[in-house]
């Protein structure tokens, strides 16, 4: 690279044995003419970054460009080992440009993300950020290390939305992790071990829904939502929105259902194969109920056949087929007394969803049967756009 008179470095003295840094000094800016010598490279991978682009894509093309001599000012001949400026993108260089890119958008990425949020959201900070500030309807600052940072964000555009779409009808509600590298739970509208609680998930919901304020002296309110078998979402859900109508997901139920059946029948021997079966068939049958009665009336017959079953066993296999049907037994005892229990089986059954259609005044068949639409956006949401 030719001189350009760049004061840029950096000297550093420390112990050899222990590592134990002593002093740092240097000139830690680097002149603009420095700058450029590898502008045209970093200028098209900071556009591809701003685009959404993944790194691996960005070396790709920088790599694809390097070869064809395409950058303003590569000379067309030669080899890269000859030339006066760097054209390809090394592993060492993510940082630099990740850096570059965070500060283009005003991201300080030497300080912590708690700190760059309250700047940004703190009136009387110089890096405070009008437009972010608009679109944040409660922010509850982390000051002590035990407190959760807790920023909840709806445009103007998103209120108008739910007013539209929510108000008087139906919502899903889903929480999602892996946002970031952070430990950070992110609710749009599992791992669930208490990364976060009933209270704080109440609070949350509850500022959104003061947010919404009124319409036409109408507070903003929710008539039916539908989530996974997460109780504490349900319980958040009751306790802010007066006469809400919950159902569960039927997805996740019946996967709730086959993980239990799992557990406690085990084997490939063909009475396995039956009692799995059969314990399939009474779920379908579970869910299609619309009366209480009848789901217990169906968990009634099946222990008699089980019943039926231990008495009829004979010869070797009669442990394994005693173990088999003590499983099953178990799953009877999940599905009736978990479950089972009437309020829980009015959220997941065909009569939860008959409820709903009254207070929507709809067929049935537009009530929400899944969170899956909501989880759908979640992954794109997680794995494309904040990516």
């Amino acid at each position: 690279m030719p001189f350009t008179a760049c004061l840029a470095h950096v000297e550093v003295n420390y112990v050899v044995q222990s590592k134990m840094v002593l002093s740092i000094r240097g000139y830690l800016e680097h002149n603009q003419e420095c700058k450029d010598a590898h502008y045209p490279v970093f200028k098209v991978a900071l556009a591809q970054l701003k685009c959404s682009t993944d790194i691996t894509e960005v070396q790709e093309t920088n790599l694809r460009m390097a070869r064809a001599h395409a950058y303003p000012g590569q000379p067309s001949v030669g080899n890269f080992s000859k030339s006066a400026y760097r054209w390809i993108l090394h592993a060492g260089n993510n940082c630099s440009l990740y850096r570059q890119f965070n500060r283009m958008h005003g991201v300080c990425t030497t300080t912590t993300a708690h700190i760059n949020i309250d700047e940004w959201l703190n009136p009387d900070s110089p890096q405070y950020n009008c437009a972010l500030a608009n679109a944040v309807f409660y922010y509850g600052a982390r000051t002590i290390c035990e407190e959760w940072l807790k920023v909840c964000i709806a445009t103007p555009e998103m209120r108008e939305a739910a007013w539209k779409y929510a108000h008087h009808s139906q919502i899903i509600l889903d929480g999602t992790f892996d946002v970031c590298n952070r430990k950070m739970l992110l609710f749009i509208n599992k791992q669930t071990s208490a990364g976060y609680d009933t209270e704080i998930l109440t609070k949350l919901l509850r500022e959104w829904k003061l947010a919404l304020g009124t319409k036409n002296g109408e507070a903003f309110t929710i008539y039916i939502a539908i989530t996974d078998t997460d109780l504490m979402e349900r319980n958040t859900l009751a306790a802010v929105v007066d006469n809400i109508w919950l159902l569960i997901c039927k997805f996740h139920l019946r996967q709730s259902f086959q993980n239990h059946r799992n557990r406690v029948l085990k084997g490939t021997s063909p009475f396995a194969h039956d009692l799995k079966a059969r314990m399939k068939r009474l779920e379908t049958q579970h869910v299609q109920t619309k009366e209480h009665t009848a789901f217990l009336a169906f968990i009634k017959e099946e222990r008699e056949v089980l019943a039926a079953f231990n008495h009829s066993l004979v010869g070797p296999e009669t442990l394994d087929g005693l173990a088999l049907i003590y499983g099953a037994q178990e799953h009877l005892d999940y599905l009736q007394n978990y479950r089972g229990r009437e309020a829980l089986w009015q959220s997941w059954s065909d009569f939860g969803r008959c409820v709903a259609a009254v207070h929507l005044e709809c067929a049935v068949e537009e009530v929400l049967p899944t969170t899956n639409y909501l989880e759908s956006f979640n992954g794109v949401f997680k794995r494309k756009h904040l990516k």
